[in-house]
């Protein structure tokens, strides 16, 4: 849990507000205290990082599934394509480039492979003038 004191002193250095953390296998749903709208940040084995925000509240109805062990219920969950390389169109993005002479369009999406080979020599020095981003394909989320 070392991280979590790393996040507690940066936020305290930038005069966030106080929050507080809680382990997930001793927490359920109804002890947290969510507002409809608001990001929150679900952190696990130290480096995997959820934003999670409640977009809907209402009332259980009669239809509804009674079984609270269920809930939260996903009841919609939005599939997004993923994005391929835009030199050889086999491997997921990686790299998003702009001002990148090298490139078949501007933004252009690369994965890693492509990347290096377009925009390094072979010692690992840059060619070319252009800005690089690395890109998280949306759809490897899925």
């Amino acid at each position: 849990m070392h991280y979590v004191r790393a996040i507690k002193e940066w936020t305290r250095s930038r005069d966030f507000p106080d929050f507080k953390t809680a382990r997930m296998e001793e927490t359920s749903f109804n002890d947290l205290r969510m507002k409809v709208g608001f990001p929150y940040l679900y952190t696990h084995q130290g480096d995997c990082e959820h934003v999670v925000v409640l977009t809907d509240v209402r009332l259980v109805h009669q239809d509804d599934c009674l079984d609270i062990k269920l809930y939260p219920l996903i009841t919609h969950k939005h599939r997004v394509m993923t994005r391929k390389c835009s030199v050889c169109h086999l491997y997921i993005s990686r790299w998003i480039t702009t001002s990148d002479a090298l490139a078949p369009m501007d933004p252009c999406l690369f994965c890693d492979q492509c990347f290096r080979m377009f925009h390094y020599d072979d010692k690992g020095n840059k060619v070319g003038d252009f800005l690089a981003y690395a890109y998280v394909d949306p759809g490897t989320f899925n």
